[in-house]
């Protein structure tokens, strides 16, 4: 997007107003696990779990979101060809001061199977504040009998921007 400058020089902030969609790839993500890694694979088109059975868990720190800005839903795009098979991606808020956790959201794989998405819409939108709180996604995939069973592809998180600051 280009950065809308109007004749007298200075940003028109009112152009960046609105709703956005911010993406989250699998190649965002990093390892959470000592025992049981993460693979992206396919040219980072997705993850799976490095074991055929064991759980593998990663996370993605969302630095990029605005702060102001309104946290409105998160959507996972899975794939799952067994139905014992489980993944579940998590939209986390940490405080910077106590590193205490709070869950904003969670969209599992749930009970489709091939390529599916899952959106979930967050029960109090939240505002981002950069000064007090830190946002990550924490990713875990759950096989069954063999490690694509299921797969991450991608994330979208969508926030709206009505008043934006400097």
């Amino acid at each position: 997007m280009a950065i809308p400058i109007v004749a007298d020089g200075h940003i028109d902030a009112t152009d960046f107003i609105g709703d956005r969609v911010k993406t989250i790839s699998p190649a965002s993500f990093k390892d959470g696990s000592d025992t049981v890694e993460l693979s992206i694979t396919n040219y980072g088109s997705y993850i799976v779990s490095n074991s055929d059975t064991a759980i593998g868990t990663g996370f993605c720190g969302l630095d990029f979101l605005p702060d102001g800005a309104v946290i409105k839903s998160i959507k996972v795009y899975w794939f799952r060809d067994d139905a014992a098979a489980t993944g579940e991606v998590d939209l986390v808020r940490v405080t910077k001061a106590t590193s205490a956790e709070s869950v904003l959201a969670s969209a599992d794989s749930d009970a489709s199977t091939g390529n599916h998405t899952v959106e979930t819409v967050l029960g109090t939108p939240e505002t981002i504040d950069t000064t007090t709180y830190s946002y990550h996604l924490f990713l875990k995939l759950n096989p069954n009998d063999g490690n694509a069973d299921v797969k991450f592809r991608s994330a979208e998180i969508k926030i709206t921007i009505d008043n934006p600051r400097p």
